[in-house]
């Protein structure tokens, strides 16, 4: 992570990173929140304000989330809402609802897509299959 933070910080002039905090701080972090993130992910400091504001909007919508959430789970920043959050929290709640899964929605997003595949979709196609995108069109 340090060769990450320090490629991250070479890139960012003074008043990008404290723009990114700055918007970081609306969020309701705090000083000591922002800096745990970037040690934790520096990479979060690279996705764009407005899709981080999708993903804490998202989450705190659907999942009863506050951005906190981000705070412990900075990773989530770098996956695709459309793509990747959204289609994997409709399965997680599914098969936690149903007593079928007891990951964190945090791991499963961080799962491979053939892991997830494995794990979460398949053997229970039937519950979940109307969720998951054909890879063929249909």
């Amino acid at each position: 992570m340090f060769v990450h933070a320090i490629r991250i910080l070479s890139s960012l002039t003074e008043e990008k990173w404290e723009l990114k905090k700055e918007m970081f701080r609306g969020l309701g972090w705090s000083e000591d929140d922002i800096l745990f993130v970037f040690k934790r992910n520096p990479n979060a400091f690279t996705v764009s304000d407005k899709k981080i504001r999708e993903i804490v909007r998202y989450l705190e919508n659907a999942g009863g989330y506050d951005s906190s959430f981000l705070v412990l789970h900075p990773e989530m920043c770098l996956y695709s809402l459309e793509g990747r959050i959204k289609p994997r929290f409709q399965i997680w709640q599914i098969l936690r609802s149903k007593k079928l899964l007891n990951a964190s929605l945090p791991t499963v997003c961080k799962m491979r897509d053939e892991v997830f595949s494995e794990k979460c979709v398949l053997p229970y196609v039937d519950i979940v299959g109307k969720y998951c995108k054909a890879d063929d069109g249909k």
